[in-house]
């Protein structure tokens, strides 16, 4: 096959993949507006904002030392840290909810908030965002 048609084909491909995370992330509203509180409404847009931040902190979950860990997220200025590694989920679990409860005042919305997600060594998550039911 020619270069030319390869490099149609890639693009075609790229444009395919795409158009399937378009269509996921559509899909991924619709079902968040059916689990919303009546009157809400979220975009594909809010759930692609979830996904980037996702992707940011994945890095960041996991302990090679066995320790539960409290990831702090600035929805507004982007910036993503580590506040601490604990012995026990329960324990990582009261300071994420903690810290999110503190920083609520000082945000007008959860989409711009600082918010605390704590995640055990394997790095599933184990709760934090107090402005949202866990």
């Amino acid at each position: 096959m020619s270069g030319k048609k390869n490099d149609i084909l890639r693009e075609a491909e790229e444009v395919a993949e795409i158009g399937e995370r378009k269509s996921q992330l559509e899909e991924a509203a619709e079902i968040l507006n059916r689990l919303a509180p009546e009157g809400e409404t979220i975009t594909k847009e809010q759930v692609e904002a979830v996904q980037r931040n996702i992707e940011r902190i994945a890095h960041m979950v996991k302990s090679s030392e066995g320790k539960c860990k409290v990831i702090g997220v600035d929805k507004f200025y982007n910036k993503d840290w580590i506040e601490g590694e604990y012995s026990t989920p329960e324990e990582a679990l009261e300071v994420a909810r903690r810290l999110t409860a503190e920083a609520k005042p000082f945000a007008t919305h959860h989409s711009v908030a600082k918010v605390y997600y704590a995640y055990d060594p394997d790095g599933n998550y184990l709760g934090g965002d107090t402005w949202v039911e866990e």
